[in-house]
């Protein structure tokens, strides 16, 4: 999700105040461990006064709808707000330090880093792009100033003009030795006047997309684990344990336990919808003993349906999953963590996913339940 960050300006920090929320924010940010974080930054002042004044708001009724709008137009929108936030909104300087994506329990992290703080924090609010008012004081007013990327940073300049390359900016951010690199990057245009794409309905239509593909995702992913709980109770721990170990995973040996257990993940699934067949009469390519779980979900794939087409898709993704776990794997076994990341485990579980929903797609009929009996 897309969550901005407000902080009061006020007599005791108006010097540079920009530069000083800045540090702080981001010595807050990269503290945290098992940071997984690719986003742009947009940060400056938040300029509520202004749209309140031109959209000609004079009574009270007009602005407690507008307010209402703004910070309570949706019950589900991730709202950390103070209680007297509005008002001081309208009486100090804010200055709103907006991350384009952030997993929400990371966005609650540092929510709870700021708020336990003295500093003048006001609270944390999930923008929605689909609401004008969002678009207009985060999208439209603040400036793309970041590109975050773990622990690496790039700072933007408008690719035209090198004196635009902010080198002091540069220096000060390298002297708190937070980030292992910091580079520029250019925006060519985007985000100025010049981009046509930089406007209330593109961005609106981007994320309503996001909001669409977040529920069918979900959804898929509720759909598999459903499924597999009447399957195999078993195998739902076991992709439990691997959600688990990823979450808490710091470095590259746990990385390396996500790939053997998204490995055994397919193996047990593999056990429960084509048990293994021991058969000694059965010497080449296509044995079907309990080490030979791929060609048991090629023979189930097989059983179910007949479109050779669809087959062939379904087996490359087997191929490419089993293929990229035996590689981690090995990897892992010659004890070359280094080469284990954290991205390559992320692509071992979503692919571990996709793969379970493909083949469970292929039943037209409920498996039969399976339960663990209390003795």
């Amino acid at each position: 999700m897309k969550v901005a960050y407000h902080f009061l300006v006020n007599e005791e920090n108006s010097a540079n105040y920009g530069h000083n929320i800045i540090k702080y924010f981001f010595t807050k940010l990269l503290y945290q461990k098992n940071l997984n974080l690719s986003s742009k930054i947009a940060v400056g002042d938040l300029l509520l006064y202004n749209l309140v004044d031109n959209q000609g708001i004079k009574e009270k009724n007009e602005f407690i709808s507008f307010v209402e709008q703004y910070l309570f137009f949706r019950e589900d929108n991730w709202n950390h707000m103070k209680n007297n936030a509005i008002n001081d909104m309208f009486n100090s300087n804010v200055f709103v330090i907006c991350i384009d994506n952030i997993d929400k329990p990371l966005a609650e992290k540092i929510d709870q880093e700021l708020q336990d703080n003295h500093y003048p924090y006001i609270g944390g609010l999930e923008v929605d792009e689909t609401n004008a008012i969002h678009w207009s004081l985060y999208s439209n007013s603040l400036i793309y100033s970041y590109r975050i990327i773990n622990n690496q940073l790039y700072i933007f300049w408008d690719g035209i003009d090198k004196e635009s390359k902010d080198a002091g900016l540069r220096d000060y951010l390298l002297e708190l030795n937070l980030f292992n690199n910091i580079e520029f990057e250019a925006l060519n245009g985007k985000y100025s006047i010049f981009d046509s794409n930089h406007n209330y309905e593109n961005i609106r239509r981007m994320a309503e997309l996001k909001k669409v593909s977040e529920n069918f995702f979900v959804y898929m992913t509720h759909d598999v684990i459903n499924k597999l709980d009447d399957v195999s109770p078993e195998l739902v721990r076991k992709i439990w344990a691997a959600f688990d170990s990823f979450q808490n995973a710091e470095v590259s040996e746990q990385y390396s336990h996500v790939a053997v257990t998204c490995r055994r993940i397919i193996k047990c699934f593999a056990d429960c919808i084509f048990p293994p067949i021991e058969d000694k009469s059965n010497e080449g390519e296509h044995k079907l003993g309990p080490e030979q779980y791929r060609n048991r979900l090629f023979a189930f794939v097989e059983q179910e349906i007949k479109s050779d087409t669809n087959k062939k898709l379904i087996f490359a993704s087997i191929n490419k999953l089993i293929e990229e776990i035996e590689k981690l794997d090995e990897l892992a076994s010659k004890g070359v963590h280094t080469s284990i990341s954290q991205n390559g485990a992320r692509r071992c579980l979503i692919r571990t996913i996709l793969l379970l929903d493909d083949i469970l797609s292929l039943k037209n009929k409920p498996f039969a339940i399976d339960i663990e009996f209390r003795y």
